[in-house]
């Protein structure tokens, strides 16, 4: 039986472009901080290999500082492998930082966009045999599968036979090395860390294979909401069959989650607390959360948002973004036949409103709650 750690895509010193530099070096430091968290969580569980399927860096802005962390916290756990195959994010060049760094005698870097392999022996418990696969990316775009019409030798069958690769197998179209599911379990692989797609902690078994995403091992933005961690495998092959028990381990600092809350039929500010506090009732508002509210629904136009008294609901988070994609519920009616300005102006709209073109008519509502809003003296709330 072997141990093994498979994760990916932490990118570390991500610019954090949608961060002010402040923040930004924060998030540096904390995607530092979950790299040192895996080794010692590694280190615990006893992890004979560690597979990195990916973008552990973001090329052009590696500091010396990082670097010198991430291969000190390798060579401390020197008794553990650790495999890399650089991604489109991390992709390897002979000026890239992968020769730019001695490594340490424990990491090993595919270089080619061929798919390769090395052999460890004597690993585990069981001292087992263990044929590793691999490639890099040798550019931002990979436009083929390098395992394409791969299959496992029959020699080699019987030893464990695992795939470390950067690859999109949800997408045919890809310019980040398509691959399939199909090829995977074709090729005879036991295993198939896989690297990419930021979004994982499930994983497949079909035909004697195991493949899956770990995902991100901290998010990077509100387009990687939910936990984010690694896997923690054990594998044992007895007859040339694998069996591949594995638990998802939380690694991360901050948690990004988007919470998405109907406040349609609202008629003022406490209809909404009251609905936008039963939300938070449910949800998890320690300091890892980093929350994004999506407030829609038609409500009526006199009902403000209670900026202010959302943010006390949520006070323990990291950071709190509100997002008012409301519309407003109109007395049609009484503004067709409105004589005043308000009036003139709903009719000004009324073939926007009215429009076939979903984008148009929310563009439209919007103008109107805001313009009617500002003609009777009223806050025009937006988002913050």
């Amino acid at each position: 039986m072997i141990k093994f750690v498979h994760c990916a895509d932490l990118h570390l010193d991500s610019p954090f472009i949608t961060e002010d530099a402040q923040k930004g070096a924060i998030r540096r430091k904390e995607l530092r901080a979950t790299f040192s968290r895996m080794i010692e969580h590694s280190k615990s569980f006893g992890a004979d290999i560690v597979f990195i399927a990916g973008d552990l860096f973001d090329r052009g802005v590696v500091t010396g500082d990082t670097l010198d962390l991430v291969f000190s916290d390798m060579a401390s756990f020197s008794e553990c492998k650790f495999i890399i195959t650089p991604g489109n994010h991390d992709f390897y060049t002979p000026d890239s930082v992968w020769e730019r760094v001695s490594l340490p005698e424990n990491v090993f870097v595919f270089k080619s966009e061929e798919l390769e392999s090395i052999t460890l022996e004597a690993v585990g418990k069981d001292e087992e045999r263990v044929n590793i696969y691999g490639y890099a990316f040798t550019s931002q775009n990979m436009e083929k599968s390098p395992i394409d019409g791969f299959r496992i030798s029959e020699g080699d069958k019987k030893y464990i036979n695992i795939l470390c690769a950067h690859a999109d197998i949800f997408s045919r179209t890809t310019n980040y090395c398509p691959m399939t599911a199909d090829q995977i379990i074709g090729a005879g692989f036991d295993y198939a860390a896989l690297g990419h797609v930021h979004s994982g902690g499930e994983l497949f078994s079909r035909d004697n294979t195991t493949y899956g995403y770990s995902g991100s091992l901290e998010g990077q933005s509100f387009h990687d909401c939910g936990e984010r961690g690694a896997f923690f495998l054990t594998l044992e092959k007895s007859g040339g069959k694998a069996e591949v028990k594995y638990e998802f381990v939380p690694l991360a600092k901050r948690v990004y989650i988007c919470g998405e809350i109907d406040l349609s039929g609202s008629v003022n500010a406490e209809e909404i607390l009251e609905k936008i506090r039963a939300f938070a009732e449910k949800q998890s508002c320690d300091e890892r959360i980093m929350l994004r509210l999506i407030l829609t629904g038609d409500i009526s136009p006199s009902a403000d948002i209670p900026t202010e008294r959302i943010k006390a609901l949520f006070a323990n988070v990291s950071a709190l973004e509100i997002k008012d994609e409301t519309l407003p519920l109109f007395d049609c009616d009484a503004l067709m036949n409105d004589l005043t300005v308000k009036g003139a102006f709903f009719r000004e709209l009324l073939p926007k409103l009215s429009s076939e073109d979903e984008r148009e008519r929310a563009v439209a509502a919007k103008a109107l709650k805001y313009g009617l809003a500002a003609l009777s003296g009223g806050e025009v709330i937006d988002f913050v």
